[in-house]
């Protein structure tokens, strides 16, 4: 994948959950944090203005004309003020301690106003806690199109021209750098089940498959272990919507299937060893100009015989007749190599020759297996283990063992073990299929074909299958990327291929585990799939910055399903952040509405119990409650007259009165001495009750003056 691979900033709709709950808000980390705690304000000032809707309903359900004491008068003052719902807490807090000895209920009504309040304040502050949760939806994000967009092939297997060989050698160099950058990441992401960042790259971090028993895939007597002990690996149908990140409606998903067995193969009457010389000449010779190269040079060798090779062992010199048709030969090149060399060179030989329509050796007929990639794995250690083993393809019983010496005394033997066979052979066999998910009959699947066979008549093999122009481009895309990823290139292009090699130093090693060929099997089969996934990425990314001189570019031009592919592919990021558009418009939403009944409510339903005749008693209590006109009611307790639209509108005075009442409380000072009482107050001996309709009206008498002699406490006001 490209390291500088753009992202989509915006909206767009992931399809996986739908035209409307996938509907996506993508941002930097940055700018998703701002949204977080935007939403978060949010959330608080609903929270806030919600609580004045409940104040007021619960204010205008305690409401009645009955008598009630001092407690129910000041729980209904702090509901009608106080929009906060913590502050309202406290205050009915410090209410309820200060009537405890004076009112038998002051607790219990303090404990069901203080329980309303709580309950209000942590179901909001959990909402604000908890807005990033909702909102947020992953870190799958959509990869911005670039313009190396596309198919990247090698026209033809050699370089034929100048022009074609850069090209050639930067695709071969790409497969490489893919594959072991593959086998690193089932390495660290995989196996070790770590979560690095690079292992949180694609929409799924592995990709699904099982593992089975089955019957030989050859004829019987080619197989061995038991009757069932060839090992399946199926990956099922893999959607590339779901596993492989290809952001598409249901009508243009693909499904794509892979399935591999493998078994060791026996080598008894197939192998062959001898001795032969190799004669170079023409290119190999270097033109004739060095004789050395021109004489014949012994070697001893081992032959497999599976099938004719498609190479012509002539060309590089090998004109023994007996080998002629050997699928693989393995000579005893290291003897003949410098010692050094050997030391520096790994301990393990592997090589593998593959057999398909129309590519590779012609198998026997006892390994032919139509509609499969056939491949054979050769495997020869250049060493000793320090143990047998009893695995089936890389047994090692023979005994070497060494007595060491020590000033030509005698020491203990140390027991040493080599291959049972000078080559181990594992045959392997391969599939792919594609299914059209959006239909259910018969048509829905093509049959599981090799891989060079549905490369080379895909149009064929697709015709009918598909329904839209998106599917045959998803699905083209999957089957490249597939097609280098199998058991051959895993082994031919990756750096130490066999995790047995983890276990050797120099030309010493562990013995293999007892299952070791299912271990490199599943291994290989593993490091395939995460290549798969790499390269469905990399056609829509483009390669590495390295290799993108070579990547034929704007093919979208004039391929419209191309241009959508290049436009929905979805990765993980985490250095961006996603939102649920349908999350954000519900907090929005739903928070408007309460902000706005908060800030009409009153009004609407006083309008409405005028109109209707109606609780307008209850809408006095809620106007006479509200701190304004307590204030302007204790004002004039204390003399400051003059007010208009006292009842229901924010109280005004007189124009140019004035009056303070920041002045000191004149605790000790007789204000007998001070003049004649300018001072009104409520005679509290003219509180009288009537009969209501509801229960006793409480009314209050007139204002009546007060002689100073009878104030304790009082506040100087200058009118």
């Amino acid at each position: 994948m490209s390291t500088n691979t753009t992202i989509h900033v915006g909206f767009w709709t992931n399809w996986a959950k739908g035209p409307v709950t996938g509907s996506t808000l993508t941002l930097s980390n940055r700018n998703g944090a701002v949204l977080v705690a935007a939403l978060a304000i949010f959330i608080q000032l609903a929270g806030g203005r919600s609580w004045t809707i409940i104040s007021f309903i619960v204010h205008q359900i305690r409401t009645t004309r009955q008598a009630r004491d001092g407690i129910y008068h000041q729980q209904q003052a702090t509901l009608r003020n106080n929009n906060s719902d913590i502050s309202a807490i406290w205050q009915f807090t410090k209410i309820g301690w200060a009537w405890r000895s004076r009112s038998a209920r002051s607790v219990r009504d303090s404990l069901i106003l203080i329980s309303t309040g709580v309950i209000h304040l942590v179901a909001f502050v959990a909402a604000g806690i908890l807005s990033s949760h909702i909102t947020s939806t992953g870190s799958q994000v959509l990869i911005a199109r670039s313009p190396y967009c596309g198919m990247w092939q090698p026209q033809g297997y050699d370089p034929v021209n100048q022009d074609t060989f850069a090209p050639f050698v930067a695709y071969n160099s790409y497969s490489k750098f893919s594959l072991q950058a593959s086998k690193q990441y089932v390495e660290d992401c995989l196996s070790e089940s770590q979560s690095l960042p690079e292992c949180n790259i694609y929409k799924q971090a592995q990709l699904n498959w099982t593992s089975r028993n089955a019957v030989c895939p050859f004829d019987d007597s080619l197989c061995l272990g038991p009757t069932n002990g060839s090992m399946y690996m199926d990956t099922g149908l893999l959607d590339s919507r779901d596993d492989f990140g290809v952001n598409s409606q249901d009508k243009d998903r693909v499904q794509w299937r892979r399935n591999v067995t493998c078994v060791p193969v026996t080598t008894d009457g197939y192998v062959k060893s001898g001795n032969s010389t190799l004669t170079l000449s023409g290119e190999l010779s270097l033109q004739g100009d060095n004789n050395e190269l021109q004489t014949p040079i012994p070697y001893n060798y081992t032959a497999a015989f599976y099938g004719p090779s498609d190479i012509n062992g002539t060309l590089f010199g090998m004109n023994d007749p007996v080998i002629a048709n050997a699928t693989y030969v393995y000579s005893n090149w290291r003897d003949n190599a410098l010692p050094f060399y050997n030391r520096e060179a790994g301990s393990w030989d592997i090589d593998i020759e593959t057999s398909d329509y129309q590519l590779g050796f012609d198998p026997i007929p006892a390994l032919a297996n139509t509609n499969s990639t056939l491949a054979l794995i050769f495997a020869s250690f250049f060493g000793i283990f320090t143990g047998p083993s009893d695995d089936l393809w890389l047994s090692a019983h023979y005994n070497t063992s060494v007595t060491e010496t020590t000033n030509g005394e005698q020491s203990e033997t140390i027991y040493e073990y080599i291959l049972d066979k000078p080559i181990s052979v594992l045959g392997c066999t391969e599939q792919f299929q594609f299914c059209n998910p959006a239909r259910q009959d018969s048509s829905a699947c093509s049959p599981p074909l090799s891989v060079n066979y549905m490369e080379e008549n895909w149009s064929n093999v697709t015709k009918g299958l598909f329904d839209t122009k998106k599917q045959q481009e998803t699905a083209l895309a999957i089957l490249i990327s597939a097609s280098f990823s199998t058991i051959v290139d895993t082994i031919l292009l990756g750096n130490s291929p066999l995790l047995v090699e983890n276990l050797a130093e120099s030309q010493q090693s562990l013995p293999p585990a007892a299952n070791q060929w299912e271990l490199e099997s599943q291994n290989w089969f593993t490091i395939g799939l995460a290549n798969t996934q790499r390269l469905v990425v990399d056609y829509v990314t483009g390669p590495p910055s390295q290799y993108t001189e070579f990547v034929p570019q704007d093919q979208v031009a004039n391929n419209s399903a191309l241009a959508w592919l290049c436009e929905n592919q979805t990765i993980r990021r985490s250095d961006f952040s996603n939102f649920s558009t349908l999350a954000i418009f519900l907090v929005f939403g739903f928070g408007s509405i309460i902000i706005g009944v908060s800030l009409c409510l009153e009004s609407v339903v006083g309008w409405q119990r005028g109109r209707r005749k109606q609780g307008e008693w209850r809408q006095r209590a809620w106007w006479s409650d509200e701190i304004l006109q307590l204030q302007m009611r204790a004002l004039k307790g204390v003399g400051i007259t003059g007010w208009d639209h006292g009842e229901n509108m924010v109280p005004v005075n007189e124009k140019g009165k004035m009056w303070s009442s920041t002045v000191t409380w004149d605790e000790t000072a007789s204000l007998n001495e001070k003049g004649s009482g300018r001072f009104a107050r409520i005679d509290s001996g003219k509180w009288s009750q009537g009969s209501g309709k509801n229960g006793p009206l409480v009314q209050v008498a007139s204002v009546s003056s007060m002689g100073f002699s009878e104030v304790k406490r009082v506040r100087s006001n200058s009118v």
